[in-house]
């Protein structure tokens, strides 16, 4: 309506057109300042609606404090769309990379890789149904657009407190990332990628962004005992990594990929095989959507966009 007013204001008097302007600009950055102040994220899931349609049940019994319940009923969704337990997630970026960890009620947020620019749309989305209003940490392992193209857009969105573009190892009190350096004299971009191991719950996963065979060669040599229960295929199952000396080495018994439809045959029929051969499983956010990991004290299960939820149990 303000904007209606304005432009027919300006329309009857064409003198006051930039005082119009300016004053619209004042009103879009002040809405947008606003709007990063007390935006309120999350999703509607069975917690939440659950409680919401509890409190509309109950709503005769609280007739005469009808505002405390709507108050509540607004600030419930942000709180209970927040994880209560400790989760990795592959997310559903297409042909690219993005690994969201989170800890309980989003206490700490930590993002590997940030998938392709046209696809921040499904990440923007996840996160913020997920509640996230901050990430602690924004890891990018190398520069390809589909692993760092939304950088700067997150940045822009989002509370982004440090960003990693070095091999450091990354400490929080939820979360330890120990960074697997290489010693590859003139590394390309790919094999240049940053690779972490992360364990939860006593479960290890292996991140390989786009590192290569040569890479996997390297990281056998400086780290001989590396073994690890979950991989993160690297490249995306391309041909060039994931090679039969590095699965007899490191003994994974789950490997996930990220992929989307692609031109460059990924994930590759021989990537595939290699993995049937050692008996590892394969999950793809291209086949499950997003896939996600939680993490409780007694039981680990696996959840994917379908909403299918099943405990997880390595070497099935």
């Amino acid at each position: 309506m303000v904007l209606i007013i304005l432009m027919w204001i300006g329309f009857m008097t064409p003198l006051l057109n930039p005082m119009i302007f300016w004053l619209y600009r004042l009103l879009l950055n002040n809405i947008n300042i606003i709007g990063k102040i007390v935006l309120i994220r999350g999703t509607l899931n069975t917690p939440i609606m659950i409680v919401l349609s509890g409190l509309f049940l109950m709503r005769k019994a609280f007739k005469q404090h009808l505002d405390l319940v709507l108050f509540v009923m607004i600030f419930t969704v942000p709180f209970l769309s927040a994880p209560w337990t400790t989760q990795l997630t592959l997310i559903n970026v297409e042909q690219g990379d993005a690994i969201l960890l989170q800890a309980p009620f989003n206490t700490d947020v930590i993002l590997i890789d940030t998938g392709k620019d046209s696809a921040y749309g499904s990440l923007s989305s996840f996160l913020n149904a997920q509640g996230i209003n901050r990430i602690d940490t924004l890891i990018v392992t190398h520069a390809d657009n589909d692993h760092s193209g939304n950088y700067s857009a997150l940045r822009d969105d989002f509370h982004v407190m440090r960003s990693v573009m070095a091999p450091i190892d990354i400490d929080s009190t939820w979360f330890h990332l120990k960074s697997l350096k290489t010693t590859l004299k003139a590394p390309t971009d790919n094999q240049a990628s940053l690779v972490y191991l992360l364990q939860l719950n006593g479960i290890r996963f292996l991140l390989m962004g786009d590192a290569d065979e040569t890479t996997e060669q390297n990281l056998i040599k400086q780290y001989p005992d590396l073994k690890v229960d979950i991989l993160k295929v690297g490249h995306h199952g391309s041909a060039t990594s994931t090679s039969d000396l590095f699965l007899s080495h490191i003994q994974a018994r789950l490997a996930l990929i990220s992929v989307g439809y692609n031109r460059y045959g990924h994930p590759a029929s021989s990537t595939l095989h290699r993995l049937n051969d050692y008996s590892v499983p394969v999950m793809s956010t291209k086949q499950e959507g997003d896939i996600t990991f939680l993490f409780t004290k007694r039981f680990n299960f696996i959840q994917t966009s379908s909403l299918k939820l099943k405990t997880l149990k390595l070497g099935f």
